[in-house]
């Protein structure tokens, strides 16, 4: 089952497969040059007091705030 609310409001440590990636070109390339594309497999390290958080995406990590988040379509992994 698909979501977009999934990364707002995920627990740290929760794992997600990437549906879509809304946003601009700009955004949508600098996302993909860190590995977050469609398929990637995400997992939730941390959360920030304003609602953002910081994934892992393999070895990388990166940091995205509430709305960055929020723009991603994700569905649950196992």
């Amino acid at each position: 089952m698909a979501t977009t609310e999934g990364l707002q409001q995920a627990a740290r440590g929760s794992r997600w497969r990437l549906l879509d990636g809304a946003g601009s070109g700009a955004e949508r390339l600098r996302l993909a040059h860190s590995g977050v594309r469609k398929g990637a497999e995400l997992t939730v390290l941390s959360r920030t007091g304003g609602g953002g958080g910081v994934v892992a995406v393999g070895t990388y990590r990166l940091a995205l705030d509430r709305a960055g988040l929020g723009r991603l379509r994700v569905e649950p992994l196992g």
